[in-house]
């Protein structure tokens, strides 16, 4: 059973040697112009910053921060917006942002993003639903989706703020809304 165990861990030894390896030897950019182009270790979290960490490990300790071509990753639960587990959302950058949206309620829901400068609590209501034209631009919209499901969508978005809404007849005002400030 000792064996077996000493195998294992250096086994795990060597995959996460040759990981790494294979992570810092992507990461070398010879694009001088810094034309945008991720290497394999921005893909997989960024270079470590002074205390050892990726930027995304950072991110994930600090409300808040700011995102750099992230995606950002939404829940929808009865009847809350958050990030993914309850976590804060997290601001990103502005330009083209990717959106996962996962409905890990159990009834349908719908994400729509409306640039506004309007608290995401207190949007103008008609017929129990927002009303978008008057709240705002709608930038982005899943459309109903139901429990269990993930829909992927993205938007250009510009600096300022942004509320996030489920649409659906009454969820609104049980609270199903957030904000998302873009930096």
């Amino acid at each position: 059973m000792k064996a077996r165990r000493r195998w294992l861990l250096a086994a795990a030894i060597v995959l996460l040697s040759g990981a790494m390896t294979l992570a810092i030897a992507c990461s070398s950019n010879n694009d001088d112009d810094g034309g945008g182009k991720a290497t394999a270790t921005e893909a997989i979290g960024g270079t470590p910053t002074e205390g050892g960490q990726t930027p995304s490990e950072t991110m994930a300790e600090t409300p808040g921060a700011t995102m750099t071509g992230e995606t950002v990753h939404i829940e929808l639960t009865e009847f809350k917006i958050t990030g993914l587990d309850g976590a804060e959302i997290m601001s990103p950058a502005a330009g083209t942002v990717p959106f996962e949206v996962h409905n890990d309620g159990t009834v349908a829901h719908s994400f729509i993003i409306i640039k506004t400068d309007t608290d995401a609590g207190s949007l103008p209501v008609s017929g129990n639903a927002v009303d978008v034209s008057a709240a705002g631009d709608k930038i982005g919209d899943s459309g109903e989706f139901p429990s269990g499901e993930i829909k992927t969508l993205s938007a250009d978005l510009e600096p300022g703020k942004y509320a996030l809404i489920c649409n659906i007849v009454g969820h609104y005002q049980q609270g199903m809304y957030a904000t998302l400030d873009v930096m």
